[in-house]
């Protein structure tokens, strides 16, 4: 059952929300292996517009948005994460509905899901990051296509692989 309040300043368009949750599904312990009833987790998130081009639309302009969320260790494999990024509408000039991304992820795994793995002969599993760079292209009102270059740094959190590059179209049709 998810809670969340939130905050709406006034002047440029954004958002300060804290919320938590709390979920009944049973899970495993990782230390023990016993199976306990529920866990809970946490975060804060906030999305604002920092800079607003004088566009008739009031779209054009830079935002920035970060999030934190927390859940115990104990029986949530990721632990903590954390994201964050820039997103500019209009950035190249005659381009003004286009919208270019920035962003960057980083998941920590929970100690005790690692310590619980390398007990049984396994890796154990520390974070994950990713950085993101897209640009969506409006072609036309009804098409885009948005081309994404991913660097993903320790993939599968347990140091086995090299870091990846990646390179990807993603084609839409709103409607």
């Amino acid at each position: 059952m998810p809670e969340e309040l939130g905050l709406v300043p006034r002047e440029l368009p954004g958002h300060l929300k804290v919320g938590g949750y709390y979920d009944t599904e049973p899970l495993r312990d990782f230390r023990s292996g016993e199976t306990e009833r529920g866990t809970w987790g946490m975060y804060v998130a906030i999305d604002q517009k920092v800079w607003s081009e004088d566009d008739a639309t009031g779209a054009q302009g830079l935002s920035l948005f970060a999030a934190f969320h927390h859940a115990p260790p104990d029986v949530n494999a990721q632990s903590d994460f954390f994201d964050a990024g820039a997103v500019y509408v209009g950035l190249i000039p005659g381009r003004d509905t286009d919208v270019t991304g920035l962003y960057f992820a980083y998941g920590s795994f929970s100690g005790d899901l690692r310590h619980s793995q390398r007990d049984a002969g396994l890796p154990g599993q520390v974070y994950e990051s990713v950085l993101e760079l897209n640009y969506r292209w409006n072609v036309l009102p009804w098409f885009y296509l948005q081309p994404d270059i991913q660097g993903i740094i320790n993939p599968g959190a347990a140091h086995q692989f090299g870091d990846a590059l990646v390179l990807a179209m993603q084609v839409g049709v709103p409607f």
